[in-house]
Parts: structure tokens; sequence; C-alpha cells
């Protein structure tokens, strides 16, 4: 449900990443949080989480763009993938602008995800007739079997119109495209609230104490789905997490005021539809390898002689 902020002049959407445990929701805000500078983003927060599974939300914020001559703040907010946390994330599915369901390419990845996906089809046609974007993403494309997209698409009962990103999310590769897709899809459906009624036409969305104590109010369930973990276990036999690395601390709150930058971004091309949104995210730039050779300053011009000419006579 987008908003208005009225202390940050900006429209806030929100983008749900949605998927089962361990397909990598929490890469890739990783891998964004590394992409861009922290001039267009906020810290990374992730609380409640543990040993790599995400037990509330993993939540950051990006900026960039305009909506209808108002600025752009997205909010990217992770999903608990566990079936006990259900009713967590149902509410976060119900806040969302947009979604990105994240599934691994593996046809056991694509079996885990299609109960969740036809899960997530029942809930945003329930929130009818809000038009809610969905963005899928084919995560970790490097395994081995991997499925090609025909098959995917096949396999999930996905249409030619929906969006489809295939992804190495560990690598990066795919992570930018998802993100753009999906806070594009966002901004031109909010854009077409505004120009119904304005910013009245915009609702509230919950800060990130407000969401975390709304969350913490649903208790787990204690069934699991069959052949999944309890929440906070690691799935039998399962790889290492796709998600947050246990070893790597995720800070419990962002620090206070984190407010978006006023410079803007070096230009995006804006996304079809009139032009009343422009999406513009700046990326960071990498650094110059310690191998390449220091530039010289050129050679210094010879100073030019005056000319003398011989007084006339």
């Amino acid at each position: 449900m987008a908003a208005y902020d009225a202390d940050e002049r900006k429209v806030v959407v929100r983008v749900v990443y949605d998927g089962p445990g361990f397909a990598g929701k929490t890469t890739n805000l990783r891998k964004l949080e590394e992409f861009f500078t922290e001039r267009r983003r906020s810290g990374l927060a992730s609380p409640g989480e543990r040993e790599g599974r995400t037990l509330l939300f993993d939540w950051m914020h990006l900026d960039g763009g305009l909506v209808a001559g108002h600025g752009l703040r997205c909010q990217l907010v992770t999903v608990p993938g566990q079936w006990a946390l259900r009713e967590r994330r149902l509410h976060l599915l119900s806040t969302a602008d947009a979604v990105v369901f994240v599934c691994e390419a593996t046809e056991a990845g694509l079996g885990a995800a299609r109960p969740q996906l036809d899960s997530l089809r029942e809930h945003l046609a329930a929130r009818a007739p809000e038009d809610v974007p969905l963005v899928l993403q084919l995560n970790k494309q490097d395994l081995p079997g991997a499925v090609e997209e025909p098959a995917a698409r096949a396999r999930l009962e996905v249409s030619e119109a929906m969006p489809l990103v295939a992804a190495r999310a560990r690598e990066g590769t795919g992570v930018r495209e998802t993100v753009v897709l999906a806070i594009r899809a966002a901004a031109n459906r909010v854009q077409q609230q505004l120009l119904a009624g304005g910013l009245d036409e915009l609702g509230r969305l919950e800060s990130r104490p407000e969401l975390r104590a709304a969350l913490e109010t649903l208790a787990p369930r204690e069934e699991t789905a069959p052949g999944e973990a309890a929440p906070g276990e690691a799935a039998p036999g399962e790889a290492a997490p796709d998600e947050a690395a246990p070893d790597e601390a995720a800070p419990d709150e962002a620090a206070p005021g984190e407010a978006a930058p006023d410079e803007a971004a070096p230009g995006e091309a804006a996304p079809e539809g009139g032009g009343a949104v422009e999406l513009r995210l700046a990326e960071r730039r990498a650094p110059r390898p310690a191998s390449a050779a220091p530039q010289t300053a050129p050679p210094a011009r010879p100073a030019r002689q005056p000319i003398v000419r011989p007084a006339s006579s």
C-alpha cells in the first residue's frame, strides 16, 4: 500500500520479496546493498534473524526517481519462507505494491516453490480490484540441472506475460534487473492512484519498528510443511543457506533519521507510459584495480616566446 511521507516529501512504495526458504531473497537485498551507494539506500536490517533464517523480515530502502513530480522511495522487504511463519508472510504481502517471487531453478526448487506461488496468486487475487504486479526471479542458475525458462514457466504455470528474470543472486547476476522491474511496476501502479485522486488516494505504511511489533504478535505455528525444517533450524541435508550468512551480524535497527539524499542520481531511461514515472538509481562505482598504472600528467608545453617587432623608422 503506497503512502506519502510528508516529512521527506516522497511517495513511498513497498516491494515484497516472497519465495521458499533458502531461495535467495535475503541474498538479493545483500547484493543491492553492495551495488548502490549509501546516498541512495539505507542499510540492510534483519531483526529476528537466526542461523541464516529470516524469522521476521529483512528491510532496506532505495531512493531515486520521480512519480508524478514527487520523489520516490521504495521499501524492499523479504518474507520469512518457512511454512510455520506463514501468518507473518501474509501480513507482509498484504502491504505490497509489487511482489518479487524468488525460486530456485532446479526441479526440486520448482517443486518446493509451486505451492507457495499458488498461495501467493490466491492472496493477490483476493486483493481485487487491486492489481498487484508480480515479477518472477529464477535464481541459482549456476546449479547443476538448472531448468531453462520455457520449462520453468510450464512447471509453474506462468504465462509469457509475467516478467521473469534468470539470476545468480550470489554473483549479483539478475539482481538489479529484478528490482528495477519491480520498482517500476510499483511506481506505475501508484501513479494511476495519484492521477485518479491525488495524494489523498494514498494510505499509510507501517514504519520498521511498527512492522516488527505487528509481526511479533503473530506467533509461529507448530506444524511445518512436509520436509521443511522448523523455524530457526537448518533443513536436513541442505547446503549452506543462500540467505544471510550465520556469522554475519545484521543490524537490528537502522540508524534513526536515515534520510534520502537531495542530490539527483545519474539518469536512467524513464519507463514507458507518458514519462510521469522516472526511476533513477545510482550504482556504486567499482574501485580502480591496484595493478593499474597511475596516470601521469601530460608534459607541460614550452612557454611561448614573446614576438618582438622592430620599431619602424
